[in-house]
């Protein structure tokens, strides 16, 4: 049961239609197969422009921030209580007129939506920590509210969909062991059972999903999950360019026992590996991306590991090397049959998305892209018919 306010079809609907307009810039389908890919894909929404999305989102915000503040300048209350009922009143209120406004009028990422459910979560955690406002237990409130926001944030992902807020949720609870009184040891051990538990937990409930916009934000989920798992593992990521900066040597072992020192190291060149591996293996192009830059990583703090000397031509030997494995990489997969090897080639295929503003754009922005239902779809070419599309799905008779 989904509790979503988007049908499990409708954002289906949607990933399909993103993925034609691809295909159409790059050239593998024809016009008239878009079309016909738009008439059986209708999300019955309405979605808006990039550009008057963002527009929206700083238009709802600056008004809603007038409201509250106008408001408090009013009242000007002096009590904590008295400050913190009317921000969860305002909190409850914005959260409210988001959802009628996704259920009257069908909106789907249209930028008003998003900033009031976005501000009702920070206003009531804002109006929470003024609850528990005590000097006495600062910490211990500033735990909640992390824990209140994850909770918050990870229901804006069910609900709406919102890919931004699970990562915002994970970043809630990744800062948890920093409002304990631990040793950074213990800190870092802590984020990593954080981080590998969700990340275990992401690849587990991946198996059981089947609709592609799903396994396409649970692939960014996991990257990101795995590029904060090599970020903790690596000691000397914070130190990371400081020998070019301070004449002062690094401090020894990062402040760790040496015996876990020399197993971060291990693990730095480990976890890149792994990454690579797994994003070739399952063709997920968001792990390849996370494992090639966490290799770089890698190389870039390999000095401060072993107590080395930096020099300013580091940075030009590191970026000649990789365009030399780049060349030979590049050389070694035209080399296959097909320019390619086991389905992997460096040719670009397709066209990267254009997210400029330009006259056209404009124009068609202030159309919404929803399609009444008694309106006649456009007809299909023949040659789109028995499966001759040029990629449309195996589900769907293209």
């Amino acid at each position: 049961m989904s509790i979503g306010l988007y049908t499990p079809e409708q954002e289906e609907n949607l990933f399909i239609r993103r993925q034609a307009r691809t295909w159409h810039r790059s050239g593998l389908i024809a016009e008239g197969q878009l079309r016909a890919i738009d008439a059986r894909t209708d999300p019955m929404v309405k979605d808006a422009n990039l550009f008057f999305r963002i527009l929206f989102v700083i238009f709802t915000l600056i008004c809603s921030g007038t409201v509250i503040g106008f408001f408090f300048w009013i009242v000007q209350p002096h009590d904590e209580v008295v400050m913190a009922l009317p921000l969860l009143f305002f909190a409850l209120a914005a959260y409210g007129f988001a959802e009628y406004l996704v259920r009257a009028n069908r909106w789907y990422r249209h930028g008003v939506e998003e900033a009031l459910a976005v501000e009702a979560i920070c206003l009531s955690c804002a109006a929470i920590a003024l609850f528990l406002q005590n000097p006495e237990f600062y910490q211990a409130t500033e735990l909640k509210i992390s824990i209140l926001f994850a909770v918050l944030a990870f229901w804006l992902y069910l609900r709406f969909g919102y890919l931004y807020a699970a990562l915002f949720g994970y970043l809630a609870l990744c800062s948890l062991p920093f409002h304990m009184n631990l040793s950074a040891m213990y800190q870092r051990i802590d984020l990593l059972l954080i981080l590998g538990a969700s990340l275990l937990l992401s690849v587990m409930s991946a198996k059981h999903t089947g609709e592609a916009f799903r396994k396409e934000k649970t692939a960014i989920i996991q990257a990101v999950l795995f590029a904060g798992f090599y970020c903790t593992v690596n000691l000397r990521l914070p130190d990371m360019g400081k020998s070019f900066f301070e004449p002062l040597p690094l401090q020894p072992y990062a402040g760790f026992p040496p015996a876990l020192y020399w197993l971060s190291y291990a693990l730095t060149f480990f976890i890149p590996a792994v990454g690579l591996f797994y994003g070739l293996k399952v063709r997920r192009r968001a792990f390849i991306i996370v494992g090639a830059l966490t290799a770089v990583v890698t190389l870039s703090t390999n000095k401060d590991y072993l107590g080395m000397r930096h020099y300013a031509w580091d940075p030009a030997i590191l970026g000649a090397a990789l365009v030399l494995g780049a060349l030979v990489l590049i050389r070694w997969l035209a080399g296959g049959e097909g320019n390619s090897r086991q389905g992997i080639t460096a040719e670009n295929l397709l066209t990267p998305e254009n997210h400029g503003i330009d006259l056209a754009a404009l124009a068609t922005a202030m159309v919404p892209s929803y399609t009444a239902t008694g309106q006649a779809p456009p007809q299909s070419p023949s040659p789109f018919e028995g499966g001759q599309s040029g990629g449309g799905g195996a589900e769907r008779q293209y």
